[in-house]
């Protein structure tokens, strides 16, 4: 969770707004693959109120908490497809090496193969909609801000 706060509080005070996305958005993997992990380590006691002293259960709300954070602050800044992207490929990828390395999480036998096939493609998408899904600016802008409207009239709220 540290490590999302901090990518967080450095993409939101980055100047450079593409730089700051790209923190803001592996913030936001990050703190949704914590989550993943979280709940998957998460035993939940008898009688469930107990929850509230396990720092497990703190773990899956802070990471959640960060990641919601950064993943909107992304999105205000970014372009969509490129959040979605770096977003998606860090919460699959962390956690999944996490799983294997930590966890003991196991491909069933004799489907290696077809499981990278199906991770490298995956993966592999993420980043291809990273830059290739959204049309250039019309307004020539390369800061990702709408200068107009849907209808074509000019958007104050996004001027300085």
């Amino acid at each position: 969770a540290v490590l999302v706060g901090v990518l967080l509080v450095l993409g939101a005070a980055d100047r450079n707004r593409r730089r700051g996305v790209v923190a803001l958005s592996i913030a936001a993997g990050l703190g949704f693959g914590g989550v993943g992990v979280a709940a998957r380590l998460l035993e939940v006691p008898s009688p469930v109120w107990t929850l509230a002293t396990d720092g497990v259960a703190w773990a899956l709300v802070v990471h959640a908490a960060l990641a919601t954070v950064a993943y909107g602050l992304a999105l205000s800044r970014g372009r969509v497809t490129t959040v979605a992207a770096l977003t998606f490929a860090t919460e699959t990828v962390v956690p999944a090496v996490i799983g294997v390395v930590a966890l003991g999480d196991r491909v069933v036998p004799g489907h290696a193969p077809a499981a990278a096939v199906a991770f490298v493609v995956t993966l592999g998408g993420c980043i291809a909609l990273a830059g290739r899904a959204e049309p250039a600016d019309p307004a020539g802008r390369s800061d990702g801000v709408q200068t107009t409207t849907p209808a074509g009239r000019q958007d104050v709220s996004q001027q300085p």
